[in-house]
């Protein structure tokens, strides 16, 4: 009887010890449910500094949400074309625009960057146009705009808000760079900032200079 008594403790024991014990990763599961939560005002700013974040990340040129289909893509691959064919120190600066009842035309602008021979030319395409009308413009005219370019490459993408305006795109590439600078913004009944109204002045003035 008491050999009975005394096996039957042992298997209490031993089966209450399996129950207070635990493994390792049920240790860690224990330790994390014991973490403080956020109260409910914390979790709110929290959620408003993701969201935030989330916002500002959309603005950034290169980014998924701020990336729309590119306008005019097949006028986009000539000027990637052209580009490619003036040299390998080529640089190029692009606006193609859509819709709206206005249309401006598709421009862009070539620099060989040749040692000695450091040519610049304009490609224009009208809206009856399949190609471009190329001719060339002098250094001292391209020069009036380079800070306008420069400002452009620094810029965040400015989504469309409106469905009545026209949409723009900006481009500033090199040969040999696979990725171009990009921004895409839209003219509408609502001014845009004036430094992405600068970036049209200085294709449409280029375009009409002598």
């Amino acid at each position: 009887m008491k050999k009975n008594l005394l096996m039957l403790s042992l298997i209490t024991a031993s089966s209450l010890g399996s129950c207070v014990s635990s493994s390792p990763a049920e240790a860690e599961t224990v330790r994390t449910s014991a973490v403080k939560k956020p109260t409910a005002a914390e979790q709110s700013k929290l959620n408003s500094t993701a969201a935030a974040d989330s916002k500002s990340a959309a603005l950034k040129p290169g980014t998924d949400s701020a990336d729309p289909a590119k306008i005019q893509p097949e006028f986009q691959n000539e000027f990637a074309r052209q580009l490619a064919a003036a040299g390998p120190k080529a640089e190029g600066w692009a606006l193609f625009s859509e819709a709206g009842m206005s249309f401006p035309g598709q421009r862009w602008i070539i620099r060989t960057n040749t040692p000695g021979k450091d040519a610049i030319s304009l490609c224009e395409i009208k809206q009856t146009q399949k190609s471009c009308t190329k001719r060339s413009i002098t250094k001292k005219q391209f020069d009036r705009f380079t800070s306008t370019f420069a400002q452009a490459d620094k810029l965040s993408h400015l989504l469309p808000t409106s469905f009545d305006g026209i949409n723009f795109e900006y481009l500033h590439a090199r040969t040999g760079v696979p990725t171009p600078l990009r921004v895409v913004f839209i003219s509408s009944a609502t001014p845009f900032p004036p430094e992405y109204e600068a970036i049209v002045t200085a294709f449409t003035t280029l375009a009409t200079s002598k």
